[in-house]
């Protein structure tokens, strides 16, 4: 009988050290994990900063076209008065 308790103890004592070696790899797979989203969060925010940049710039964009499109307007209208005076 005290040679199948201690059987017993070994046999604990080897699932606890497969445990904890369980244990230590789930711990650094979850270290892992986290490094990734926060790298992913990162990039995330520097596509968010691009698209920001992307959109003020078509706003700048637009405003020129609008604003091309008046002296273009203008410089017609000359022309046309230039030429009925002509």
């Amino acid at each position: 009988m005290p040679f199948e308790v201690s059987e017993d103890m070994t046999s604990i004592l080897d699932v606890s050290d497969e445990i904890s070696v369980m244990l230590r790899r789930i711990a650094a797979a979850m270290e892992e994990q986290s490094a990734t989203v926060k790298e992913i969060n990162s990039n995330m925010e520097a596509v968010k900063q691009v698209a920001q940049s992307n959109a003020a710039a078509s706003e700048e964009i637009t405003a020129t076209v609008v604003e091309s499109s008046k002296l273009t307007t203008g410089v017609r209208n000359r022309v046309n008065q230039f030429r009925l005076m002509g």
